[in-house]
């Protein structure tokens, strides 16, 4: 759930930004800085932030809705296990979707403009396009880039470890976090280290199945 939420999120901000970013309005290059900012901040200063931003007590984002009438009271959202996984999600998605938007948009900068143009005259709008030429165009880079943020969020539960450290009870606990727990809180390095070995072989499932679903090969290109 971790895995699969976070992808799906940050994707489709990435691709959403990326679209905006490829329009070349006014303002362009100040929006890029903003979207790309939070994936140059480090995970540790993130987490630690958004800890901040959301504390139960002190809480800015707590303050505005309550201010605005959408909670009764403040909440402590990574204590309650109805909604730890969901804030850490939001977390991790306003953190990583800038990964995307920089690869879709290198790749929305090779679609040649006449492929669009030619759509429109045909009575094609902006949904059609982006199903009929968009996407298409963009399969490759989107696998690759789906592929190597899993590889990247599986590896890496440094988030959940500042924000949650896998509590309340179980509820933001993941493979990669239990391992790292097990090794250095327990000292049972030869059981973290099967846990880690069971990571890798799940990852490399994962990674042949997807290109083969996304029919990334040479011979299905060259059709």
């Amino acid at each position: 759930m971790w895995v699969a939420a976070a992808v799906a999120l940050e994707l489709s901000l990435g691709l959403l930004a990326a679209t905006a970013l490829n329009r070349d309005l006014p303002g362009t290059k100040i929006f890029a800085v903003l979207i790309l900012l939070p994936y140059f901040l480090p995970n540790v200063v993130a987490g630690h932030m958004w800890a901040l931003l959301l504390d139960p007590r002190l809480g800015v984002i707590n303050d505005l809705l309550v201010r605005i009438g959408v909670l009764q009271s403040y909440k402590a959202w990574f204590a309650d296990p109805n909604t730890a996984l969901a804030a850490t999600i939001l977390v991790e998605a306003w953190h990583g979707f800038p990964f995307f938007a920089l690869l879709l948009l290198a790749g929305l900068k090779g679609i040649p403009e006449d492929l669009y143009k030619a759509a429109a005259v045909d009575g094609a709008g902006l949904a059609a396009q982006l199903r009929l030429i968009t996407l298409p165009m963009l399969k490759t880079v989107i696998a690759a880039a789906v592929i190597l943020r899993v590889i990247g969020l599986v590896n890496s539960p440094d988030l959940l470890l500042i924000l949650t450290g896998g509590g309340p009870g179980d509820a933001t606990q993941v493979l990669s976090l239990y391992a790292f727990q097990t090794a250095y809180k327990e000292f049972n390095f030869g059981y973290a280290s099967a846990l880690s070995v069971v990571m890798f072989v799940t990852l490399m499932i994962f990674a042949a199945g997807y290109i083969r679903i996304s029919r990334i090969t040479k011979g299905q290109g060259d059709d």
